[in-house]
């Protein structure tokens, strides 16, 4: 490397130098034949100037070649720039436009019967202390367009999931009421079939004993028919006179 001005010799660099100057090199070599040191001293002098000279000439090119890139990297930063949002009115639009994707959400039926039910809930829960039933309603009133819009998807869901639950409750309640209702009316079925039996035996025996009294009665009224006639029989003399008169 020569001192001074920074760019190294190479082979590469000499022998362009020489195909460049052949003339003159062919010219040094016929007039200067047989003088070998003279030919030595401007080969000193020359080719390291020509030398330095050339890498001078290719880095001024490397370096235009750099502040183009650099220019042409500085206008698209630029242009970047200039499209990017920084204008005020641009961020107020936004934020509107935000507030009212959230305020149609916020608004909308399907979100106040949510905010309604979530109201009845946490008055009658004993779950939740009030700092967190406050600090829910607080956060879900917080909550951005898209970020509500999920909340409302997820408890739509989760109301649909509720009734199914209710509904299959419902049903198996329904079910047992039915076989209840089925056994009772069997159970007063067999009451009344019993009562129908116990009240057809009563008649039975009711009926016998009133055969047994009136069979009693009869045989009563034929004995009392034939004491009576015994009786009249003896008292007419029926065993004989003398025996009759005796006894008076």
């Amino acid at each position: 490397m020569l001192p001074g001005n920074g760019f190294p010799i190479s082979s590469g660099s000499i022998q362009a130098y020489a195909v460049n100057n052949k003339d003159l090199m062919m010219g040094l070599r016929f007039t200067h034949s047989g003088k070998n040191f003279v030919f030595t001293l401007l080969m000193i002098v020359l080719v390291p100037a020509i030398c330095s000279v050339t890498q001078a000439t290719a880095l001024a090119s490397d370096t235009t070649s750099v502040e183009k890139g650099s220019s042409s990297q500085s206008s698209s930063k630029s242009a970047q720039a200039a499209t990017a949002p920084n204008d005020p009115s641009a961020k107020r639009a936004a934020v509107a436009q935000e507030k009212a994707a959230r305020d149609k959400i916020w608004n909308s039926p399907e979100m106040k019967r949510a905010r309604a039910w979530v109201d009845d809930y946490l008055r009658v829960t004993n779950k939740y202390t009030p700092e967190q039933k406050a600090a829910y309603k607080k956060h879900l009133a917080l909550l951005t367009a898209p970020q509500m819009e999920m909340w409302l998807m997820r408890f739509e869901h989760d109301q649909n999931v509720a009734k199914r639950k209710e509904s299959g409750f419902q049903s198996a309640r329904n079910a047992g009421l039915a076989r209840d209702e089925a056994a009772i009316k069997q159970n007063r079925k067999e009451l009344s079939d019993i009562e129908k039996g116990e009240n057809t035996a009563a008649a039975d025996e009711e009926k016998r004993l009133k055969s047994e009294q009136t069979f009693a009665r009869s045989m009563y009224k034929q004995k009392q028919r034939e004491a009576t006639q015994m009786l009249e029989e003896y008292s007419s003399g029926g065993f004989g006179w003398g025996f009759g008169m005796g006894m008076r």
